[in-house]
């Protein structure tokens, strides 16, 4: 096996620790010191930041300071390389989003979307699955939804869902896809017309706007894989960074993976056609105050003591016009900027049964270097 193989196909080198701890090391005295640790709490790593609470924290007590030093190299296992594949035209080789483990088994998502499952003891394989990178026609999609940005992800991360006994990567635009984990065939799917629209709905960047009034290209991708609340997918369905496209949060039902149902879509930024110029204000009428603004500089003033201004008491003048270009004589006058959306969310989505809410930052917000044509806070944008 050459080196290139190598280095762009190993999955990870896993570092297993037995029950008894034999692999010990050697005192001053030259004698052996072996730990003895009971293992406390589960060994699933079931998401990429361990759970839906995204907290990245796991009970197990059996690695901790004393024993990490005891850990060493049980086994490697080579990924598959050279696959065809229709999603997307432009990864790489190997795999950038971390392994889970559920119950014995690591899970892998591969940039080209092709999933491993590996017996954690042995390095064995369980299953391969390419059945994502054959499953969709992307040109046939773009020349049915010209809104798409194009066929271009990233594979950040992959998620267990434990009542549904299902595996869910990163998504490709307007996307999104679930397999079956005892063997990665698949489980369901959500296409264009459902994660982001219909070209009656979304338009034509090229041509007329739509019903939902979005200008330029949505991009609609999500580099972790979603919350699913009771059979409700929480799917953030952004624009194209830099490139329009009007975003917009949506709740999905899919008691019926045959049948999905699109249960509500609050949107996240004002017409594209400017005929919202109060859309900062009203969202703050719409939520009873509960949005806030960074001030930077009184920030600064303050010493970090000042964080935010709420939306009550924000200048009309300031939030006037929100997203709308107000520049006389520029080309989409009095219309929202074709460069203006926000990019996706960038990390995970964490979920609090506690309170109910799920939390989202969104990505940043475009054109980046020139906010001339660009008027108002960009309310929901890089926050």
């Amino acid at each position: 096996m050459n080196h290139r193989y190598w280095l762009i196909s190993i999955v990870a080198a896993l570092l297993l620790l037995t029950s008894t701890w034999g692999y010990a090391a050697l005192s001053n005295n030259n004698e052996t010191v072996v730990p003895s640790v009971e293992a406390v709490g589960p060994g699933n790593w079931e998401w990429i930041n361990y759970g839906p609470d995204g907290g990245s924290f796991s009970p197990q007590t059996q690695i901790n300071k004393e024993t990490v030093a005891y850990l060493e190299m049980k086994w490697i296992y080579p990924f598959q390389s050279d696959i065809e594949t229709t999603f997307p035209n432009s990864v790489q080789e190997g795999a950038s989003a971390p392994p889970i483990i559920v119950d014995g088994v690591v899970y892998v998502a591969k940039n080209k979307q092709d999933v491993v499952a590996v017996d954690a003891k042995t390095g064995e394989l369980v299953w391969y699955s390419d059945v994502i990178t054959q499953a969709a026609d992307f040109d046939a999609w773009l020349a049915e939804f010209p809104y798409m940005q194009g066929q271009y992800g990233h594979t950040h991360a992959v998620n267990y869902y434990a009542d549904r006994n299902e595996l869910i990567l990163s998504s490709a635009p307007c996307w999104l896809k679930s397999l079956n984990a005892d063997d990665g065939s698949m489980a369901w799917q959500l296409g264009p017309e459902i994660l982001c629209g219909t070209q009656a709905e979304m338009g034509n960047p090229l041509g007329a706007m739509g019903t939902f009034k979005s200008k330029g290209y949505m991009s609609a991708i999500q580099n972790h894989p979603p919350q699913i609340i009771d059979d409700i997918v929480v799917w953030p369905s952004f624009g194209a960074s830099g490139r329009g496209g009007r975003s917009s949060l949506i709740g999905i039902d899919i008691s019926n993976t045959n049948a999905p149902v699109e249960v509500y879509r609050n949107w996240l930024m004002p017409p594209g056609d400017g005929s919202q110029p109060t859309w900062a204000q009203d969202q703050c009428d719409r939520t009873n105050g509960q949005v806030w603004y960074f001030e930077y500089p009184k920030y600064i003033e303050s010493g970090g003591s000042h964080l935010a201004l709420n939306c009550r008491d924000a200048p009309a003048d300031a939030v006037a016009n929100d997203w709308i270009n107000m520049k006389p004589g520029t080309p989409h006058f009095g219309e929202v900027h074709t460069a203006s959306a926000f990019s996706v969310v960038w990390g995970n989505m964490p979920y609090s049964e506690k309170t109910g809410l799920v939390y989202m930052g969104t990505g940043d917000v475009g054109p980046y270097p020139n906010s001339t044509l660009k008027f108002g806070p960009n309310l929901f944008g890089s926050s």
